[in-house]
């Protein structure tokens, strides 16, 4: 399996009719035991009594992933943009530009 960028094309009006798109990579960071202990730790602080850890502790994990604005390229109703050799996975946030 190749670990090597891609390039991907987006039609813009399939995600946001007449305006153009920003494109950001969210992947996780290296593995750092003691960051993953310590948002644990903060995601439990956060939690009320009795509650199971859900979207409300999501921001104690923010410090485990690293977003990446995504260089983009318009080719009439087409933007292309190339995503970096992923390891192990991430995610695209595809979002108008502002």
């Amino acid at each position: 399996m190749c670990r090597c960028a891609r390039s991907l094309k987006l039609k813009t009006d399939a995600f946001f009719p007449g305006k153009k798109l920003s494109v950001t990579l969210r992947a996780p960071k290296a593995y750092d035991a003691a960051a993953h202990a310590a948002a644990e730790t903060a995601a439990q602080a956060m939690r009320k009594v009795d509650e199971l850890l859900g979207p409300a502790q999501a921001s104690a994990y923010e410090l485990l992933v690293q977003d990446t604005a995504l260089k983009t390229s318009e080719s009439g109703e087409w933007v292309e943009v190339t995503i970096p050799a992923l390891t192990p996975w991430g995610i695209l946030v595809v979002k108008p530009q502002s």
